[in-house]
Protein backbone atom coordinates (compact mmCIF):
# COMPACT_ATOMS: atom_id res chain seq x y z
CA UNK A 1 0.00 0.00 0.00
CA UNK A 2 1.51 3.39 -1.16
CA UNK A 3 1.96 6.19 1.31
CA UNK A 4 -0.73 8.14 -0.54
CA UNK A 5 -3.23 5.45 -0.34
CA UNK A 6 -2.79 4.88 3.49
CA UNK A 7 -3.33 8.86 3.80
CA UNK A 8 -6.76 8.64 1.51
CA UNK A 9 -7.64 5.84 4.26
CA UNK A 10 -7.29 7.69 6.99
CA UNK A 11 -9.19 10.67 5.94
CA UNK A 12 -12.01 8.05 4.82
CA UNK A 13 -12.02 6.50 8.36
CA UNK A 14 -11.92 10.22 10.34
CA UNK A 15 -15.32 11.13 7.63
CA UNK A 16 -16.73 8.16 8.77
CA UNK A 17 -15.90 8.15 12.90
CA UNK A 18 -15.72 12.26 13.38
CA UNK A 19 -19.58 12.69 14.18
CA UNK A 20 -21.32 15.39 11.51
CA UNK A 21 -22.19 17.91 13.97
CA UNK A 22 -18.69 17.96 15.55
CA UNK A 23 -17.40 18.78 11.93
CA UNK A 24 -20.07 21.43 11.21
CA UNK A 25 -18.53 23.13 14.60
CA UNK A 26 -15.00 22.92 13.32
CA UNK A 27 -15.67 25.03 10.21
CA UNK A 28 -17.91 27.11 12.09
CA UNK A 29 -14.98 28.16 14.26
CA UNK A 30 -12.52 27.76 11.52
CA UNK A 31 -14.75 30.64 9.75
CA UNK A 32 -14.74 32.91 12.76
CA UNK A 33 -11.00 32.87 12.49
CA UNK A 34 -10.97 33.66 9.12
CA UNK A 35 -13.25 36.51 9.64
CA UNK A 36 -11.53 37.84 12.50
CA UNK A 37 -8.30 37.96 10.25
CA UNK A 38 -10.24 39.36 7.29
CA UNK A 39 -11.40 42.63 9.26
CA UNK A 40 -12.60 44.05 5.64
CA UNK A 41 -14.90 47.04 6.45
CA UNK A 42 -17.73 47.30 4.66
CA UNK A 43 -18.40 51.24 3.81
CA UNK A 44 -21.72 52.72 4.79
CA UNK A 45 -23.95 54.16 1.49
CA UNK A 46 -25.79 57.64 1.19
CA UNK A 47 -28.71 56.06 1.23
CA UNK A 48 -30.51 52.80 1.91
CA UNK A 49 -32.73 52.39 -1.46
CA UNK A 50 -31.72 51.66 -4.59
CA UNK A 51 -33.43 54.84 -6.06
CA UNK A 52 -34.80 57.76 -3.98
CA UNK A 53 -38.00 59.68 -5.68
CA UNK A 54 -35.81 62.76 -6.71
CA UNK A 55 -33.58 60.41 -8.91
CA UNK A 56 -36.64 58.60 -10.46
CA UNK A 57 -38.40 62.49 -10.89
CA UNK A 58 -35.36 63.38 -12.97
CA UNK A 59 -35.30 60.41 -15.26
CA UNK A 60 -36.19 62.12 -18.40
CA UNK A 61 -33.38 64.39 -17.93
CA UNK A 62 -30.78 61.16 -17.17
CA UNK A 63 -32.02 59.64 -20.25
CA UNK A 64 -31.67 63.20 -22.46
CA UNK A 65 -28.22 63.08 -20.94
CA UNK A 66 -27.52 60.02 -22.04
CA UNK A 67 -28.18 60.71 -25.59
CA UNK A 68 -25.97 64.04 -25.55
CA UNK A 69 -23.42 61.89 -24.21
CA UNK A 70 -23.24 59.46 -27.31
CA UNK A 71 -24.15 62.13 -29.75
CA UNK A 72 -21.97 65.01 -28.33
CA UNK A 73 -18.63 63.37 -25.97
CA UNK A 74 -17.87 59.66 -27.36
CA UNK A 75 -15.16 59.41 -30.07
CA UNK A 76 -16.85 57.43 -32.27
CA UNK A 77 -14.03 55.30 -33.54
CA UNK A 78 -12.83 54.51 -30.37
CA UNK A 79 -16.79 53.48 -29.79
CA UNK A 80 -16.68 51.29 -33.13
CA UNK A 81 -13.48 49.35 -31.98
CA UNK A 82 -14.95 48.14 -28.52
CA UNK A 83 -13.58 46.77 -26.80
CA UNK A 84 -10.17 45.95 -28.68
CA UNK A 85 -9.72 49.87 -28.43
CA UNK A 86 -10.06 50.32 -25.01
CA UNK A 87 -7.69 50.31 -22.16
CA UNK A 88 -9.78 47.90 -20.15
CA UNK A 89 -9.51 45.43 -22.64
CA UNK A 90 -8.41 42.57 -20.30
CA UNK A 91 -11.21 43.17 -18.01
CA UNK A 92 -14.37 43.73 -20.53
CA UNK A 93 -13.28 40.05 -21.91
CA UNK A 94 -12.78 38.87 -18.16
CA UNK A 95 -16.33 40.16 -17.55
CA UNK A 96 -18.22 38.79 -20.70
CA UNK A 97 -16.50 35.83 -19.97
CA UNK A 98 -17.53 35.42 -16.43
CA UNK A 99 -21.00 36.98 -17.35
CA UNK A 100 -21.48 34.44 -20.37
CA UNK A 101 -20.38 31.48 -17.72
CA UNK A 102 -22.72 32.01 -14.86
CA UNK A 103 -25.40 33.43 -16.63
CA UNK A 104 -25.64 29.79 -18.18
CA UNK A 105 -26.00 31.62 -22.19
CA UNK A 106 -25.02 29.18 -25.00
CA UNK A 107 -25.81 29.22 -28.73
CA UNK A 108 -29.32 29.86 -30.38
CA UNK A 109 -30.51 31.71 -27.08
CA UNK A 110 -32.16 35.06 -27.44
CA UNK A 111 -30.26 37.45 -25.28
CA UNK A 112 -31.01 41.10 -24.52
CA UNK A 113 -28.25 43.40 -24.04
CA UNK A 114 -29.09 46.37 -21.75
CA UNK A 115 -27.76 49.25 -21.75
CA UNK A 116 -25.38 48.38 -24.88
CA UNK A 117 -24.45 51.48 -25.53
CA UNK A 118 -22.21 51.17 -28.47
CA UNK A 119 -23.17 47.09 -28.49
CA UNK A 120 -20.05 45.30 -28.72
CA UNK A 121 -21.20 42.84 -25.67
CA UNK A 122 -24.47 42.17 -28.45
CA UNK A 123 -21.77 41.96 -31.47
CA UNK A 124 -19.56 39.03 -29.03
CA UNK A 125 -22.98 37.12 -28.47
CA UNK A 126 -24.10 37.33 -32.21
CA UNK A 127 -20.81 36.38 -33.23
CA UNK A 128 -21.37 33.22 -30.69
CA UNK A 129 -24.48 32.77 -32.20
CA UNK A 130 -26.85 33.92 -29.86
CA UNK A 131 -29.98 36.20 -30.96
CA UNK A 132 -29.31 39.35 -29.54
CA UNK A 133 -31.65 42.53 -28.91
CA UNK A 134 -29.22 45.32 -27.87
CA UNK A 135 -31.46 47.91 -25.93
CA UNK A 136 -30.52 51.48 -24.90
CA UNK A 137 -32.00 54.90 -24.21
CA UNK A 138 -29.69 56.41 -26.49
CA UNK A 139 -30.39 56.54 -30.14
CA UNK A 140 -27.06 57.61 -31.12
CA UNK A 141 -25.10 54.87 -29.31
CA UNK A 142 -27.55 51.89 -30.89
CA UNK A 143 -26.35 53.69 -34.43
CA UNK A 144 -23.30 53.22 -33.44
CA UNK A 145 -23.81 49.57 -32.79
CA UNK A 146 -25.40 49.19 -35.70
CA UNK A 147 -22.55 50.61 -37.47
CA UNK A 148 -20.15 47.55 -35.35
CA UNK A 149 -22.33 44.97 -36.88
CA UNK A 150 -22.39 45.99 -40.66
CA UNK A 151 -18.61 46.71 -40.60
CA UNK A 152 -17.54 43.36 -39.61
CA UNK A 153 -17.54 40.59 -42.29
CA UNK A 154 -18.61 38.03 -39.73
CA UNK A 155 -21.62 39.52 -38.84
CA UNK A 156 -24.61 36.87 -38.42
CA UNK A 157 -27.05 38.61 -39.78
CA UNK A 158 -29.13 35.40 -40.33
CA UNK A 159 -29.89 35.89 -36.40
CA UNK A 160 -31.92 38.66 -36.65
CA UNK A 161 -29.44 41.32 -35.05
CA UNK A 162 -31.76 44.09 -33.12
CA UNK A 163 -31.88 46.94 -31.84
CA UNK A 164 -34.19 48.81 -29.89
CA UNK A 165 -34.57 52.38 -28.15
CA UNK A 166 -36.10 52.51 -25.05
CA UNK A 167 -37.68 55.82 -23.50
CA UNK A 168 -36.13 54.88 -19.87
CA UNK A 169 -39.30 53.77 -18.10
CA UNK A 170 -40.80 50.74 -20.67
CA UNK A 171 -38.75 48.51 -22.82
CA UNK A 172 -40.62 47.80 -25.84
CA UNK A 173 -40.79 43.97 -25.92
CA UNK A 174 -43.08 41.50 -25.38
CA UNK A 175 -43.12 39.64 -22.00
CA UNK A 176 -40.90 36.73 -21.53
CA UNK A 177 -38.91 37.50 -24.74
CA UNK A 178 -35.62 36.13 -23.88
CA UNK A 179 -34.09 33.95 -22.51
CA UNK A 180 -31.10 35.71 -21.14
CA UNK A 181 -30.39 39.88 -19.94
CA UNK A 182 -27.19 40.70 -19.96
CA UNK A 183 -26.36 44.08 -18.13
CA UNK A 184 -22.93 45.17 -18.42
CA UNK A 185 -21.87 48.23 -16.21
CA UNK A 186 -25.14 49.96 -17.33
CA UNK A 187 -27.18 49.62 -14.41
CA UNK A 188 -25.71 52.07 -12.18
CA UNK A 189 -26.38 54.84 -14.69
CA UNK A 190 -30.72 53.83 -14.40
CA UNK A 191 -31.99 56.21 -12.11
CA UNK A 192 -35.73 54.44 -11.90
CA UNK A 193 -34.32 51.11 -10.68
CA UNK A 194 -36.95 49.24 -9.45
CA UNK A 195 -38.87 49.95 -12.38
CA UNK A 196 -36.34 48.44 -14.41
CA UNK A 197 -36.15 45.27 -12.75
CA UNK A 198 -39.32 44.62 -12.80
CA UNK A 199 -39.49 45.27 -16.69
CA UNK A 200 -36.52 42.84 -17.17
CA UNK A 201 -38.31 40.44 -15.14
CA UNK A 202 -41.03 40.88 -17.60
CA UNK A 203 -39.13 40.09 -20.53
CA UNK A 204 -37.11 37.23 -19.20
CA UNK A 205 -39.04 33.87 -19.68
CA UNK A 206 -39.44 31.68 -17.00
CA UNK A 207 -36.53 29.49 -16.18
CA UNK A 208 -34.13 32.36 -17.72
CA UNK A 209 -31.03 34.35 -16.25
CA UNK A 210 -30.32 38.66 -15.98
CA UNK A 211 -26.30 38.55 -14.91
CA UNK A 212 -25.29 42.04 -14.38
CA UNK A 213 -21.74 43.23 -13.61
CA UNK A 214 -21.80 46.48 -11.93
CA UNK A 215 -19.70 48.85 -9.72
CA UNK A 216 -20.09 48.46 -5.82
CA UNK A 217 -21.80 50.83 -3.24
CA UNK A 218 -18.64 53.52 -2.89
CA UNK A 219 -18.70 54.03 -6.93
CA UNK A 220 -20.60 57.01 -7.20
CA UNK A 221 -17.97 58.94 -4.45
CA UNK A 222 -14.52 57.94 -6.47
CA UNK A 223 -13.20 60.87 -8.32
CA UNK A 224 -13.73 59.52 -11.92
CA UNK A 225 -17.56 58.79 -11.01
CA UNK A 226 -18.08 62.90 -9.57
CA UNK A 227 -16.07 64.20 -12.88
CA UNK A 228 -18.49 62.43 -14.91
CA UNK A 229 -21.32 63.32 -13.63
CA UNK A 230 -20.37 66.97 -13.37
CA UNK A 231 -19.22 67.04 -17.17
CA UNK A 232 -21.91 65.16 -18.55
CA UNK A 233 -24.85 65.07 -16.45
CA UNK A 234 -25.20 61.13 -16.14
CA UNK A 235 -25.72 59.27 -13.52
CA UNK A 236 -23.26 57.12 -11.17
CA UNK A 237 -25.17 55.70 -8.52
CA UNK A 238 -24.29 52.90 -6.15
CA UNK A 239 -25.31 49.00 -6.23
CA UNK A 240 -26.16 48.08 -2.49
CA UNK A 241 -26.05 44.25 -3.43
CA UNK A 242 -28.28 43.12 -0.73
CA UNK A 243 -30.55 45.59 -1.53
CA UNK A 244 -30.37 44.92 -5.20
CA UNK A 245 -31.53 41.57 -4.44
CA UNK A 246 -34.42 42.71 -2.07
CA UNK A 247 -36.16 44.56 -4.77
CA UNK A 248 -35.60 41.87 -7.61
CA UNK A 249 -36.78 39.31 -5.71
CA UNK A 250 -40.33 41.59 -5.08
CA UNK A 251 -39.82 42.63 -8.69
CA UNK A 252 -40.90 38.73 -9.71
CA UNK A 253 -37.18 37.13 -9.63
CA UNK A 254 -37.13 33.95 -7.16
CA UNK A 255 -33.38 34.07 -6.48
CA UNK A 256 -30.43 36.89 -6.26
CA UNK A 257 -26.59 35.88 -5.61
CA UNK A 258 -23.52 37.35 -6.26
CA UNK A 259 -20.13 35.41 -8.09
CA UNK A 260 -17.53 36.18 -5.65
CA UNK A 261 -14.68 36.79 -8.22
CA UNK A 262 -12.86 39.77 -9.47
CA UNK A 263 -9.96 40.18 -11.92
CA UNK A 264 -7.81 42.29 -9.99
CA UNK A 265 -9.05 40.10 -6.59
CA UNK A 266 -7.18 37.45 -7.81
CA UNK A 267 -2.86 37.11 -6.72
CA UNK A 268 -0.01 35.63 -7.98
CA UNK A 269 1.28 32.26 -6.59
CA UNK A 270 5.00 31.07 -6.81
CA UNK A 271 5.23 27.92 -8.35
CA UNK A 272 7.31 27.04 -5.42
CA UNK A 273 4.17 28.02 -3.22
CA UNK A 274 1.52 26.51 -5.06
CA UNK A 275 1.80 22.82 -3.45
CA UNK A 276 1.11 24.29 -0.34
CA UNK A 277 -1.03 27.35 -1.36
CA UNK A 278 -3.54 24.31 -3.05
CA UNK A 279 -3.79 22.34 0.77
CA UNK A 280 -4.90 26.44 2.33
CA UNK A 281 -1.31 28.22 2.86
CA UNK A 282 -2.08 31.83 2.26
CA UNK A 283 -5.67 31.72 1.83
CA UNK A 284 -6.50 34.16 4.63
CA UNK A 285 -3.88 37.35 2.54
CA UNK A 286 -5.69 36.28 -0.70
CA UNK A 287 -8.90 36.23 0.63
CA UNK A 288 -8.42 39.79 2.17
CA UNK A 289 -7.15 41.26 -0.55
CA UNK A 290 -10.20 39.43 -2.43
CA UNK A 291 -12.54 41.21 0.21
CA UNK A 292 -11.68 44.72 -0.70
CA UNK A 293 -11.63 44.41 -4.31
CA UNK A 294 -15.01 42.84 -4.22
CA UNK A 295 -16.49 45.68 -2.99
CA UNK A 296 -15.83 47.51 -5.81
CA UNK A 297 -16.88 45.14 -8.60
CA UNK A 298 -20.19 42.77 -8.72
CA UNK A 299 -21.48 40.18 -10.74
CA UNK A 300 -24.89 39.64 -9.96
CA UNK A 301 -27.03 37.08 -10.98
CA UNK A 302 -30.87 36.80 -10.98
CA UNK A 303 -32.90 34.17 -11.58
CA UNK A 304 -36.85 33.92 -13.12
CA UNK A 305 -38.16 30.64 -11.95
CA UNK A 306 -35.97 27.40 -11.88
CA UNK A 307 -33.26 27.47 -14.12
CA UNK A 308 -33.11 24.58 -16.63
CA UNK A 309 -29.92 23.41 -18.37
CA UNK A 310 -30.21 22.22 -21.87
CA UNK A 311 -28.33 20.53 -24.73
CA UNK A 312 -27.33 24.01 -26.46
CA UNK A 313 -24.48 23.92 -23.18
CA UNK A 314 -22.45 21.56 -21.75
CA UNK A 315 -23.55 21.98 -18.16
CA UNK A 316 -25.58 18.78 -17.10
CA UNK A 317 -24.45 16.38 -19.42
CA UNK A 318 -24.44 12.77 -18.63
CA UNK A 319 -26.34 9.95 -19.87
CA UNK A 320 -26.31 5.88 -19.50
CA UNK A 321 -26.99 3.53 -22.74
CA UNK A 322 -27.82 -0.08 -22.34
CA UNK A 323 -27.44 -2.74 -24.42
CA UNK A 324 -31.29 -4.40 -24.83
CA UNK A 325 -29.71 -7.97 -26.41
CA UNK A 326 -26.19 -9.00 -26.21
CA UNK A 327 -23.29 -6.99 -26.19
CA UNK A 328 -21.26 -8.97 -28.86
CA UNK A 329 -22.77 -9.64 -32.12
CA UNK A 330 -22.10 -11.32 -35.46
CA UNK A 331 -23.45 -9.86 -39.04
CA UNK A 332 -22.23 -10.61 -42.67
CA UNK A 333 -19.66 -8.13 -43.98
CA UNK A 334 -21.68 -4.88 -45.40
CA UNK A 335 -25.50 -6.26 -44.50
CA UNK A 336 -27.67 -4.11 -41.90
CA UNK A 337 -26.77 -4.08 -38.51
CA UNK A 338 -29.37 -3.08 -35.85
CA UNK A 339 -28.05 -2.47 -32.36
CA UNK A 340 -31.22 -1.93 -30.27
CA UNK A 341 -30.51 0.81 -26.89
CA UNK A 342 -32.46 1.95 -23.76
CA UNK A 343 -31.45 5.49 -23.02
CA UNK A 344 -31.70 7.34 -19.73
CA UNK A 345 -31.13 10.70 -18.78
CA UNK A 346 -28.64 11.10 -15.67
CA UNK A 347 -27.82 14.37 -15.74
CA UNK A 348 -29.55 17.62 -15.11
CA UNK A 349 -29.82 19.22 -18.45
CA UNK A 350 -33.13 18.39 -20.46
CA UNK A 351 -32.26 16.89 -23.96
CA UNK A 352 -33.26 18.76 -26.97
CA UNK A 353 -34.89 16.94 -29.76
CA UNK A 354 -34.56 16.78 -33.53
CA UNK A 355 -37.40 19.50 -33.87
CA UNK A 356 -34.64 21.97 -32.15
CA UNK A 357 -31.86 22.14 -34.76
CA UNK A 358 -28.37 23.11 -33.89
CA UNK A 359 -26.98 23.52 -31.61
CA UNK A 360 -28.42 21.30 -28.94
CA UNK A 361 -29.93 18.97 -30.86
CA UNK A 362 -29.27 15.66 -29.02
CA UNK A 363 -28.22 12.55 -31.08
CA UNK A 364 -26.68 8.52 -30.20
CA UNK A 365 -23.47 8.87 -31.64
CA UNK A 366 -21.34 5.52 -32.65
CA UNK A 367 -17.71 5.58 -33.15
CA UNK A 368 -16.21 2.59 -34.83
CA UNK A 369 -12.91 1.06 -33.55
CA UNK A 370 -10.78 -1.62 -34.87
CA UNK A 371 -10.11 -5.06 -32.62
CA UNK A 372 -7.04 -3.00 -30.95
CA UNK A 373 -9.19 -0.05 -30.15
CA UNK A 374 -8.24 2.47 -32.30
CA UNK A 375 -10.60 4.66 -34.22
CA UNK A 376 -11.46 3.35 -37.98
CA UNK A 377 -14.02 6.05 -38.11
CA UNK A 378 -15.09 8.48 -35.34
CA UNK A 379 -17.92 10.49 -36.85
CA UNK A 380 -19.65 6.78 -37.93
CA UNK A 381 -23.13 7.28 -37.15
CA UNK A 382 -25.83 9.69 -35.86
CA UNK A 383 -29.42 9.13 -34.87
CA UNK A 384 -31.26 12.58 -33.38
CA UNK A 385 -33.84 11.81 -30.79
CA UNK A 386 -37.40 12.57 -31.96
CA UNK A 387 -38.31 14.46 -28.92
CA UNK A 388 -36.88 16.36 -26.12
CA UNK A 389 -35.95 13.86 -22.90
CA UNK A 390 -36.11 14.96 -19.49
CA UNK A 391 -33.63 14.34 -16.61
CA UNK A 392 -34.44 11.36 -15.45
CA UNK A 393 -36.89 9.90 -18.38
CA UNK A 394 -35.95 7.05 -20.60
CA UNK A 395 -36.33 5.66 -24.50
CA UNK A 396 -35.99 3.00 -26.62
CA UNK A 397 -34.23 3.24 -29.95
CA UNK A 398 -32.53 0.96 -32.51
CA UNK A 399 -29.47 2.15 -34.40
CA UNK A 400 -30.08 1.17 -37.84
CA UNK A 401 -26.24 0.78 -39.34
CA UNK A 402 -24.58 -0.80 -42.18
CA UNK A 403 -21.99 -3.61 -41.13
CA UNK A 404 -17.81 -2.90 -41.91
CA UNK A 405 -17.52 -4.01 -45.40
CA UNK A 406 -13.97 -5.81 -44.20
CA UNK A 407 -14.44 -9.08 -41.70
CA UNK A 408 -13.01 -9.08 -38.49
CA UNK A 409 -13.45 -7.88 -34.74
CA UNK A 410 -14.88 -4.34 -34.45
CA UNK A 411 -15.86 -2.34 -31.49
CA UNK A 412 -18.73 0.20 -31.69
CA UNK A 413 -18.47 2.80 -29.30
CA UNK A 414 -21.90 4.61 -28.50
CA UNK A 415 -21.59 8.16 -26.95
CA UNK A 416 -24.78 11.24 -26.84
CA UNK A 417 -23.63 14.25 -28.85
CA UNK A 418 -25.18 17.27 -28.26
CA UNK A 419 -24.63 18.99 -31.92
CA UNK A 420 -22.57 21.99 -32.39
CA UNK A 421 -21.46 21.61 -28.01
CA UNK A 422 -20.23 18.46 -27.03
CA UNK A 423 -19.81 15.14 -27.12
CA UNK A 424 -21.25 14.13 -23.44
CA UNK A 425 -18.18 11.97 -23.21
CA UNK A 426 -16.00 14.93 -22.99
CA UNK A 427 -18.14 16.01 -19.92
CA UNK A 428 -17.28 12.82 -18.16
CA UNK A 429 -20.52 10.83 -19.31
CA UNK A 430 -19.64 6.99 -19.70
CA UNK A 431 -19.52 5.63 -23.01
CA UNK A 432 -21.01 1.60 -24.29
CA UNK A 433 -19.65 -0.29 -26.21
CA UNK A 434 -20.59 -3.64 -28.32
CA UNK A 435 -18.59 -6.09 -29.95
CA UNK A 436 -19.37 -6.36 -33.47
CA UNK A 437 -18.00 -9.89 -35.42
CA UNK A 438 -18.01 -8.64 -38.80
CA UNK A 439 -18.02 -12.58 -41.29
CA UNK A 440 -17.12 -12.39 -44.91
CA UNK A 441 -20.20 -12.26 -46.87
CA UNK A 442 -21.37 -15.94 -48.44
Amino acid sequence: MTVERSRSDRRDWLKRAVPRWLITLFDGLVDLLVMSRLAVKIPSTPVDRLDTPDLVERTDSFNLAAERYFAEHVDRELQLGKPFSAGEFPRYLFNLGVLSFWGKLAPGDTVADFGAGSCWVSHFLNLWGCRTIAIDVSKTALELGQEMFRRHPGTRWDLEPRFVVYDGHSIPLEDATCDRVIVHDSFHHVPNQELVLAELSRITREGGIVALREPGRRHSRAEDSRREMETTGVLENDIVVEELGRVARACGFTKASVVPITLGGVLEVDTDDFPGFVRGRGWVARLRHSGHALLDAHFILLYKGRFQPTTRSNHGLRARIELVNADRLAVAAGSELNIPIRLRNEGEARWLGQSHGTPGMTCVGAHLKDADDRVVEYDWYRLALAEDLEPGAEAELSLQLTAPAVPGRHVVEMDMVAEGVSWFAQQGSPTTRVIVDVLAAS
